[in-house]
């Protein structure tokens, strides 16, 4: 990847990043708003929004919530590491599903610092029994798939790739060994030629005295 294409790439990363950061901050305003720190029917029997505080993990796992602010600000700095480093190497599908990871981690990090707990309000609990959620863990868990799906493609790529270049070297080995093969029988024809003509010689020698 060439300078400029690296540099576009990361602009146009940043904005959908940001623009991800963005939606879900709003998104959770609006449902802090319409909700008044209680629950709203959004479609009968299937969503609700919910306002809740989470201190913990994802989808209200765990409760320390300092604990979770390490692993989130680790987290997000080894994917921004990875970005940069295997650069080179990460296609536009990992790029995005990356992507993905990153704007709901850091979304959800703003939450932490600036609220001192995660905003959780999507609540589907009327179609079944399940955490609720954010935007932004949408976000996470989409990314994650993703990026399993383009890893599962890159290996098969990767394993194709190899796979070709084996029988390539196969056949090239086997021209090879086939031109060995012709080479060495010239040499075993011509080596049979001069030991014909040297016997041949060798017989004509007496004749040619005698006369």
């Amino acid at each position: 990847m060439d300078k400029k294409h690296f540099i576009t790439r990361s602009k146009l990363t940043i904005i959908f990043i940001l623009l991800i950061i963005i939606i879900d901050q709003l998104i959770k305003i609006f449902a802090i708003s319409i909700t008044n720190n209680g629950s709203i029917e959004i479609i009968k029997g299937v969503l609700n929004f919910t306002y809740v505080k989470n201190t913990g993990g994802a989808l209200q796992i765990g409760s320390d919530a300092s604990t979770f602010l390490l692993i989130n600000i680790i987290v997000i700095f080894l994917l921004i590491r990875f970005l940069i480093v295997n650069r080179e190497k990460v296609d536009v599908k990992a790029s995005v599903a990356l992507s993905f990871i990153l704007a709901g981690g850091i979304s959800n990090l703003i939450d932490r610092i600036f609220r001192g707990e995660v905003v959780n309000f999507i609540d589907i609990s009327p179609l079944v029994s399940f955490p609720k959620f954010n935007f932004a863990d949408i976000c996470i868990v989409v990314g994650w798939i993703l990026f399993a799906f383009s890893a599962a493609i890159l290996t098969s790529e990767q394993l194709k790739e190899r796979k070709e270049k084996i029988n390539k070297n196969k056949l090239l080995k086997e021209k090879i060994e086939k031109k060995q093969n012709a080479l060495r029988k010239n040499r075993e024809k011509h080596s049979n030629l001069n030991k014909n003509d040297g016997i041949e010689n060798n017989s004509k020698g007496p004749d040619n005295g005698k006369k």
